[in-house]
């Protein structure tokens, strides 16, 4: 209920923008359809991303010593986009219900969960400095990164405050069991592995994103980071709404605004929208 009004504002924004411009989004419209001879392309490059997406997180969960089998790997993997659509933020929770259905307690789920996000993290700096050249930017990231390592070096004192409360009871709990898990992720072969799998992931989008606009790769690589940082740092689902204005923005001094959008919807449903229809399919398998 709480999420009504959100709900309610949202679709009347997206009415009233879409009535007020409805010449810009048709003519967006039209160039999905003139681009549709790129989408398998761009389908296969991106679907490749998706899957290291989906490997690295098999990996993350092999390593901490679980085997649901990969059949059942991938059902619960895409079960975390299934409710992407209800605007509920950090949506892919609904994953960690279904990691604990198949035997993975709740701190190993959550080590998981803090792995793909940290590596995110490392990665997005990695190509920020390496193709952007944003030192403030990548100063930024690994100021949070050492925030989060210094509260984790403090959390003995915290936590004896926060534990005091009965709903924080066994927090502790998660977290020791979350940093003794971290520890398993940040040796040499399973740190290479993730580094890869991340880099991968990155990589086989952003080209699916150049071919979807018919820009050269490095020229994109700003737009692409923007719309990583947007994912997570919006109030919204993979950044819904959000992602689509600002990058679409970002792009439209190369190829024009009517075809900065409809590139970004095409790249978006290749490596969102089909990701949600599978995991709302994974959802339904699972409940019966």
């Amino acid at each position: 209920m709480k999420l009504k009004p959100l709900k309610i504002g949202l679709f009347v924004l997206i009415a009233f923008g879409m009535i007020k411009y409805r010449k810009f989004f048709i003519d967006s419209i039209v160039k999905i359809g003139e681009n549709l001879a790129i989408f398998p392309l761009v389908f296969i490059i991106g679907s490749i991303g998706v899957l290291m997406a989906f490997m690295r997180w098999v990996f993350f969960v092999r390593t901490l010593e679980y085997k649901m089998g990969l059949w059942n790997e991938f059902k619960v993997y895409f079960s975390g986009f299934a409710t992407i659509p209800s605007l509920v933020k950090f949506s892919d929770s609904l994953r960690l219900v279904y990691m604990k259905k198949y035997g993975m307690s709740l701190a190993d789920s959550v080590s998981v969960y803090g792995m793909e996000r940290i590596m995110d993290m490392v990665v997005t700096s990695i190509i920020f400095l390496i193709f952007v050249g944003q030192i403030t930017n990548v100063a930024g990231i690994l100021g949070v990164l050492a925030l989060g390592y210094l509260a984790l070096k403090m959390r003995r004192f915290w936590l004896a405050k926060i534990t005091k409360f009965e709903r924080f009871k066994r927090l502790e709990e998660y977290i020791e069991s979350t940093v003794y898990n971290l520890k398993k992720f940040i040796r040499p072969v399973p740190l290479l592995a993730t580094i890869l799998f991340s880099l991968g992931m990155y990589v086989f989008q952003l080209f699916a994103f150049s071919i979807a606009a018919g820009v050269e790769v490095w020229e994109l690589i700003p737009a692409y980071l923007l719309g990583w940082i947007l994912i997570t740092t919006t109030p919204t689902p993979a950044g819904l709404g959000f992602y689509e204005a600002a990058v679409s923005a970002a792009i439209a001094g190369m190829v024009g605004a009517s075809n900065a959008l409809a590139t970004v919807l095409i790249f978006r449903f290749v490596v969102l929208w089909i990701p949600i229809i599978l995991g709302q399919a994974s959802v339904a398998l699972m409940s019966h």
